[in-house]
């Protein structure tokens, strides 16, 4: 996982499950709710680059500045991997409460350390399947990420090639007008082509 803390493991950090969520969370597709949430909720701007796709675009502002900063977080962390083995982890802060944060941080540290690179990185790929704002506060995302990314050590031998697909479910928070990213738990996983879960 890519929040996890073992130098080999993989480049899909929603694997990680965290417990900062809110025990009242539950996995959910059903059609995206409205909520009383305030409309100046905002998410930090992403850097450019990965594929991503989602839903239409919502006329609720909420449910629009989640899925904004969802996006946010999945891009921020694929540029953390396009610059290993020299990721600036400050990159990752605007998008994720502290303690998800910190499983961020403590990966990417380990793979900096040993000095790993990525390739094959921008092939990343997520689609948004649902969105529910289940209070003012807080909203859930399920999302299915595929991740062909290469990695390798030091000296260039490959440590995991494999293609990764994860249908996961991320909460996220309102802190101070930004929503961010505060657990995750995976709801389905697959490897290669044959097991692709998004697919």
């Amino acid at each position: 996982s890519s929040d996890g803390t073992d130098a080999t493991s993989t480049t899909t950090e929603e694997s990680a499950t965290t417990t900062e969520s809110p025990s009242t969370t539950t996995a959910t597709t059903t059609t995206p709710t409205t909520s009383a949430a305030p409309e100046t909720s905002t998410a930090p701007t992403a850097p450019p680059t990965v594929a991503t796709t989602s839903l239409p675009v919502s006329t609720d502002p909420v449910e629009a500045a989640v899925v904004a900063a969802y996006q946010a977080a999945f891009d921020s962390w694929t540029e953390c991997l396009r610059t290993l083995p020299s990721c600036d982890v400050q990159g990752l802060v605007p998008y994720r409460t502290e303690t998800y944060l910190d499983l961020a941080i403590v990966q990417a540290g380990l793979w900096n350390d040993a000095g790993q690179s990525a390739e094959n990185v921008d092939s990343r790929n997520t689609t948004v399947e649902s969105v529910e704002i289940v209070s003012s506060g807080q909203a859930n995302v399920i999302s299915c990420e595929v991740d062909p990314t290469v990695r390798r050590d030091s000296v260039g031998t490959i440590i995991d090639d494999s293609l990764e697909s994860a249908r996961v479910l991320f909460v996220l928070v309102d802190e101070g007008g930004v929503w961010k990213i505060s657990g995750s738990e995976d709801l389905e996983v697959g490897q290669g082509e044959d097991g692709n879960v998004c697919a």
